[in-house]
């Protein structure tokens, strides 16, 4: 799957995105994913878990059929969103979901590490 596929499956699934996804220019992928990432933190937030568990499902459905562009963007721009901002919603959640998660956090702890080393 490609980003133009899976950002027509988001604008499908979630209409209130649509304005400000299409703000951003076509092969802009890592903005759009952040759009995604604002929303779903969004629902941690107000404490919407359906529309939380609808944000998740989405990606979950995806995962497996997502090209490389789209498996950075869900790395950086999706869960470092999360990672920053809602650690604990995440561990709850999917498994596949979790997986990338756990990836990136691996990745990112690693990078402080090696900035605190060089200090």
């Amino acid at each position: 799957m490609h980003g133009n596929e899976y950002f027509q499956d988001m604008e499908k699934e979630f209409t209130e995105l649509v304005e400000e996804l299409n703000w951003h220019e076509d092969d802009l992928i890592h903005s759009k994913m952040e759009v995604f990432s604002r929303y779903t933190n969004q629902q941690i937030k107000e404490g919407n878990d359906k529309e939380l568990i609808r944000c998740f499902h989405f990606q979950e459905q995806r995962l497996a059929k997502i090209d490389s562009k789209l498996e950075n963007a869900i790395y950086v721009s999706y869960c470092e969103a999360l990672l920053l901002e809602n650690k604990e919603e995440v561990m709850k959640e999917k498994k596949k979901l979790k997986w990338y998660y756990d990836e990136y956090e691996k990745y990112y702890m690693g990078l402080l590490k090696k900035s605190k080393e060089k200090q």
